[in-house]
């Protein structure tokens, strides 16, 4: 929590239960009970809190095995990812002459189900409901 304060930026405190008015009041009725322990037990944060150690000592354990990975064909990883990015590549090159207006108006019909994808947004599914062709996807007058 002392790293969040040095910052500049307070830790968000995640609690797994809710105090009311009446469990405080309940508490200092009785004597033997710390009403500080019971809430640093009793709060989730201080709860991940302990799980810390345990946390680091698992990351340890895996950057040391990370580092001790070894490849004995690194040239034929090196062949694999290059053909992986070659293959990319050339699908989107072939999706740019599939989905040109021409190829795929003749496919847009009333009802069917489509895919909007703008860029790196993604819209989902939907439904076509309506068409309008525009002047600028005639065959002879296409703007890339």
């Amino acid at each position: 929590m002392a790293k969040g304060m040095l910052k500049g930026h307070s830790d968000n405190l995640l609690s797994s239960f809710y105090i009311n008015y009446h469990m405080l009041l309940n508490s200092q009725r009785l004597e033997d009970i710390d009403v500080e322990y019971i809430l640093a037990r009793s709060l989730l944060q201080f709860q991940q809190d302990a799980e810390v150690p345990v946390l680091k000592a698992q990351l340890a354990e895996k950057q040391g095995q990370f580092k001790e990975m070894t490849f004995d064909n690194e040239q034929e990883l090196e062949n694999l990812y290059e053909l992986q990015k070659l293959w990319k590549s050339q699908t989107a090159n072939l999706r740019k002459v599939l989905f040109t207006p021409q190829r795929i108006l003749p496919f847009l019909n009333i009802g069917r189900v489509i895919r909007l994808v703008d860029g790196d947004v993604d819209w989902g599914y939907g439904v076509s409901i309506n068409f309008h062709k525009r002047d600028s996807y005639k065959k002879g007058n296409m703007k890339n």
